[in-house]
């Protein structure tokens, strides 16, 4: 009894589920440049600052 009450919907509800999963996919590249920006950070390591060589923040407090 309740397939035949949502039938009549179902393509309205397709047609949401659709619109749903379209707003989910274009957030899927919003920012590429800075995913770029990011994995090149991995890719480059860390290394010490110059700038700020006294400043440990590992280094426990005396």
């Amino acid at each position: 009894m309740k397939a035949r009450e949502y039938e009549k919907n179902a393509e309205a509800l397709d047609e949401a589920f659709e619109m749903a999963q379209n707003d989910e996919n274009n957030f899927d590249n919003l920012a590429p440049g800075t995913e770029q920006i990011n994995q090149d950070d991995v890719e480059a390591g860390n290394r010490d600052s110059e700038c700020f060589i006294y400043f440990n923040p590992d280094r426990p407090e005396t």
